[in-house]
């Protein structure tokens, strides 16, 4: 699917990996505190790791994380 398709899922709470990524490996929308401790929603990892999309919107290999 597309970046825009799995966005929808990920704006439903759902989480989101590309094919190419390991088995568990995947992104969803978290929230994040920056230096000041202020709270921004932005795409994490499972391990709440802020993740820069910018390089992978275009791309159409993306799919729905299976637990």
């Amino acid at each position: 699917m597309t970046f825009e398709e799995a966005l929808k899922y990920m704006r439903k709470g759902n989480k989101v990996r590309r094919e190419i990524w390991g088995r568990y490996c995947y992104i969803k929308i978290g929230y994040i505190f920056d230096e000041n401790n202020i709270e921004h929603e932005t795409f994490v990892t499972r391990f709440n790791n802020e993740v820069n999309v910018t390089r992978m919107i275009k791309q159409n290999d993306w799919e729905m994380f299976n637990d």
